[in-house]
């Protein structure tokens, strides 16, 4: 009798032998998810399946239990869902990427569902691809028209800025050919968060006299730090001379916002939710140090590296671009 090859969502083509029949697993191998780096059209490939993604009447979507955003480290439940009624049966692979690096940086940890619909395919590094199992793509038939399937996923430990998780699924006629069936790609993107609001991102530190990205700060002089969410939606404000100063002490916050240099408070004169002034804390650091911004609703930023120099010099200007002007009475 001859071999019989089943091409069904067959990206990967791991099989068994019994006696002489070989059967086919009917899932992908990695790199089938429509991430960068990844093949783009899904499982659009050669012995694959054939077509265009996204050119039938159906659709794939994404859905975290987080909503659009993420708590670093904390575990939340994700839903791929295969929709497409010419159809009958529905497969998928997924695969979560860092956005500053989304070809070779993965975002965090899948894990399969308890209902064994969804394994883990491969890692590579920090790469992983989940998808559908034999006895996943067996239950999709259970529901004509579309198909969910659920898996949890932890964010990495910290703020890595913002994750976008991809997805290709299939939809196919359920009989032993790679025509006839329907490929379809979407994404999610995935915001730091902390425990009531988006965690603020640190894009740059500088010298706050002259805004010099990348100059050395130092110890009592003045930064500048920008970014995002730094601060609650519309407060912009310095610190009250009157009230936040206390025996001498700069306030180590404003409103929630504090801001740490090599692991020690620093002292916050302005917030915003774009730019935040401060002074950093004494210190005999000198070289790399670790900069991070910590707000009440958004938790920690991500941590942003700056330079401890022993001097860093900077002169403020008014509104015009000079530092010391001759009035014409010779003051």
């Amino acid at each position: 009798m001859p071999r019989r090859k089943t091409f069904l969502l067959n990206c990967s083509l791991a099989f068994v032998a019994i006696a002489p029949i070989v059967l086919y697993a009917i899932v992908p191998g990695p790199g089938y998810s429509g991430a960068p780096g990844d093949s783009p059209t899904g499982c659009i490939t050669s012995g694959c399946h054939t077509g265009t993604p996204n050119s039938g009447s159906g659709s794939i979507r994404i859905a975290a239990s987080g909503g659009i955003t993420y708590v670093p480290g904390q575990t939340q439940q994700i839903s791929v869902t295969v929709s497409d009624a010419t159809e009958k049966k529905y497969g998928f692979q997924l695969s979560a990427r860092v956005d500053s690096n989304p070809k070779t940086t993965g975002a965090g940890v899948v894990t399969p569902g308890s209902d064994g619909y969804t394994v883990v395919e491969k890692n590579t590094g920090t790469l992983q691809w989940i998808n559908h199992t034999v006895a996943g793509y067996n239950a999709s038939g259970s529901t004509p028209g579309s198909f969910t399937y659920t898996f949890s996923w932890t964010p990495p430990a910290t703020n890595v800025g913002t994750v976008t998780l991809y997805a290709a699924g299939e939809a196919v006629t359920g009989a032993d050919v790679v025509t006839g069936t329907q490929t379809y790609l979407t994404t999610l993107q995935l915001a730091p968060g902390g425990p009531n609001g988006p965690a603020p991102i640190v894009t740059s530190v500088a010298n706050a006299a002259g805004f010099a990205t990348g100059a050395p700060i130092a110890s009592g002089s003045w930064v500048s730090i920008f970014g995002a969410n730094l601060a609650p939606a519309g407060d912009a404000r310095p610190w009250n001379v009157s009230s936040e100063i206390v025996d001498g002490q700069l306030p180590a916050g404003l409103d929630g916002t504090s801001i740490t240099v090599n692991g020690k408070a620093a002292a916050v004169a302005y917030i915003s939710p774009g730019q935040v002034n401060f002074q950093p804390p004494d210190d005999t650091a000198l070289g790399p140090v670790s900069v991070v911004l910590t707000t009440t609703d958004g938790g920690a930023s991500n941590s942003f590296i700056a330079t401890y120099a022993k001097f860093a010099p900077g002169l403020f200007a008014g509104t015009a671009p000079r530092v010391v002007s001759q009035h014409a009475d010779n003051s």
